[in-house]
């Protein structure tokens, strides 16, 4: 049977210092092994610094949204290419307030 799945979407909160802390504070919360899968996807800015801290931890990365398109001139998108990148594991596609 699959785990169960538990994803935090941060949607347009916080700032550098504020996402380090709310990344601390999951990873201090789920621990090794919470029985569940857990993923956090904060915004596309935070990516780098989220996943820099949760190096070590069972906590995955996930982004907010992404594009349709493939790699090009698609001003403000992201595509797969670059959310694997940033090693994405989850995406939220379909969000009502992207449609």
């Amino acid at each position: 049977m699959r785990k169960a799945l538990v994803a935090g979407n941060w949607k347009m909160n916080g700032s550098r210092a504020g996402v380090a802390t709310l990344t601390e504070g999951v990873k201090a919360g789920v621990g090794a092994d919470a029985g569940v899968e857990v993923v956090v996807c904060p915004s596309f800015v935070f990516l780098g610094d989220v996943k820099e801290k949760l190096v070590g931890s069972s906590v995955k990365l996930g982004a907010q949204d992404v594009s349709e398109h493939p790699p090009g001139a698609y001003t403000g998108d992201i595509c797969t290419d670059m959310l694997n990148d940033f090693g994405c594991s989850y995406v939220i596609v379909g969000h009502s307030e992207r449609r």
